[in-house]
């Protein structure tokens, strides 16, 4: 095992047992603090004209749209952009 191994457990070990005296509201800070890492590490990775679709609120809304296909909320596929507005019109109307 190499000295940086080691190295890795024992910070890794540091960590894990310090965790164990905090409440949860400080391991929650500790969790996004290592999000925050994470994600500065996956950002150097991204095309900076795409950086806007990695934000926290886009990524919502990705998430929002994934729930809503899955449960079905969807609309039927429209051939033209003309279709999708009258059928959103008609909808508006039923209201």
């Amino acid at each position: 095992m190499s000295q940086e191994q080691i190295s890795d457990r024992t910070y890794k070990g540091k960590i894990l047992s310090g965790l164990e005296e905090l409440s949860i509201k400080e391991i929650k800070e500790v969790a996004d603090f290592i999000n925050f890492l994470k994600s500065r590490k996956l950002l150097k990775r991204i095309d900076p004209e795409q950086a806007y679709f990695w934000t926290k609120e886009w990524q919502e809304g990705e998430r929002e749209a994934d729930e809503d296909i899955k449960a079905g909320r969807v609309s039927k596929a429209f051939d033209t952009a003309e279709e999708a507005v009258k059928a959103l019109k008609n909808k508006e109307l039923q209201k």
